[in-house]
């Protein structure tokens, strides 16, 4: 290899072909970040006699004039990972000058989202180039689905009538079927999204939209959360209206209520309020 070749040299002679070959459902996101990457002056630089500081300094900047989350740059710290793994198992860098530069730490699990937060993301779903996801984050935070459960339904699944959706044993993670019913809310975003639906198809064409729900959560400046969280916030939401636990675990689909009780985010000031009652002098 030509000692001399600059980083994004060797991304787009090598590094592209070799990612492509992989087949992965996320070449066209990771793509994206790649082009950021090489609109970057890191890539001008030499692959070999890139240092720990460069890559420190290049997530900085990206950082401060993208303004990305933290868990966004954990992402570009992946792709220099998996690039300069490969340049190394290709004999074309002795070592891996990520050595050192520590992730940012992301969320901790259990988390769900504020009303205000809600709104915000709910803006940008609609704003976005994927047309479904407005429909898909909707559905999940009012029915509680999983993204697999969302992304297999077709016309059959859905009784617009009798307001609710009946998963088939093999569309559910616990393989077991369950009826979801619907709200006002779920039920107006697929009245909408079936319109022109044929028999058999899926309701949503979508096959992965991670990189369309990450982008709306940067432009909502919600730093922590995943699509999962939408789950969970449909879960604690129940139990803020006083359902019982029993019934959110069925809704849930959940194969039994100590799983339910990890998916409920308790706010500070509840468990303060519940300690006020116990008042002992």
């Amino acid at each position: 290899m030509n000692q001399s070749i600059s980083l994004g040299g060797y991304i787009r002679e090598k590094y592209v072909e070799f990612h492509r070959s992989k087949l992965l459902k996320s070449y066209r996101q990771d793509m994206l970040m790649i082009d950021i990457i090489l609109t970057y002056s890191i890539a001008d630089k030499p692959l070999t006699s890139i240092t720990r500081n460069d890559l420190i300094s290049f997530f900085a900047e990206l950082q401060a004039e993208r303004k990305i989350t933290k868990a966004r740059v954990n992402r570009y710290i992946a792709r220099f990972s998996n690039i300069f793994n490969f340049a190394i198992d290709e004999g074309d860098l002795i070592r891996n000058p990520l050595r050192g530069v520590k992730k940012s730490k992301e969320y901790q699990r259990g988390r769900s989202f504020t009303e205000e937060e809600l709104d915000v993301l709910f803006d940008e779903c609609r704003a976005s180039r994927n047309k479904e996801l407005h429909p898909i984050v909707v559905l999940a935070v009012n029915t509680g689905m999983r993204r697999g459960e969302i992304l297999k339904l077709t016309k059959a699944n859905v009784n617009l009538r009798q307001k609710n959706i009946l998963l088939h044993w093999s569309m559910t993670k616990t393989g077991e079927s369950r009826t979801v019913p619907l709200n006002d809310a779920a039920l107006s975003v697929l009245e909408e999204v079936m319109k022109g639906c044929k028999e058999g198809e899926r309701i949503f064409k979508s096959i992965d939209f991670s990189g369309a729900f990450e982008k709306a959560m940067e432009r909502a400046g919600i730093e922590q959360g995943r699509f999962h969280d939408l789950r969970r916030t449909f879960a604690t939401r129940l139990i803020d209206t006083g359902s019982r636990i029993g019934i959110v675990s069925i809704l849930l689909g959940h194969s039994n209520i100590i799983t339910t009780e990890r998916y409920i985010s308790h706010r500070e000031s509840d468990l303060r309020e519940c300690v006020s009652k116990v008042n002992c002098k």
